[in-house]
């Protein structure tokens, strides 16, 4: 599976921020018609979505759900905000 690169717009409203050494920050500007408090604030990108997972989990972490399509899953911070983890593929290029 590939990635996005750096300033890449994927599937014409996420946009992953680039870090360091690993995983990248994703911000997602697709309306939802559900209150703001049902979609998650933003995600976090992993390659590798198993691990992800299974590290929040022995954490602590208070994870809401399992992962969804083998792709993502959501959780919660210590504030009760929802955020998400994705492996999140390249856009189609048309």
């Amino acid at each position: 599976m590939r990635h996005s690169r750096p300033g890449e717009v994927l599937f014409g409203h996420i946009y992953v921020l680039p870090m360091r050494d690993g995983s990248g920050l994703v911000l997602d500007s697709k309306g939802f018609e559900r209150p703001h408090d049902a979609k998650p604030v933003f995600h976090f990108m992993t390659k590798d979505i198993g691990a992800a997972y299974t590290y929040m989990r022995d954490k602590g972490v208070e994870l809401v759900g399992e992962i969804v399509d083998g792709v993502f899953f959501n959780f919660k911070d210590p504030d009760g905000n929802l955020l998400m983890v994705a492996d999140v593929p390249l856009a189609p290029r048309s």
